[in-house]
């Protein structure tokens, strides 16, 4: 179980995501509301699954923000490397 800290670390890095360019509203709008009812692991992965679906490209510290949420949510790591795959040497500095 993630203390107090990493819980706020994880959602404050998943509300910043949610503002990545490309990525529609009415999805940030979804991952932020399963934010507000406490659901960080299923916020995280429809995150993912919705960078992925949109081909966003992303910044270096979008994918180590996108990594730290992983470790620290013991997610599968097939969602951060999907999107890890899709970059292909595309992130934005």
């Amino acid at each position: 179980m993630m203390n107090r800290h990493d819980k706020t670390r994880v959602s404050r890095a998943i509300r910043n995501l949610t503002q990545t360019d490309g990525l529609p509203t009415e999805d940030s709008r979804n991952v932020t509301s399963l934010l507000d009812v406490g659901e960080l692991q299923v916020a995280f992965e429809i995150l993912c699954t919705q960078l992925f679906e949109y081909d966003v490209v992303l910044s270096v510290g979008a994918m180590q923000d996108l990594q730290l949420c992983e470790r620290l949510l013991h997610t599968d790591p097939k969602y951060v490397g999907s999107l890890r795959d899709s970059q292909g040497g595309r992130e934005k500095e």
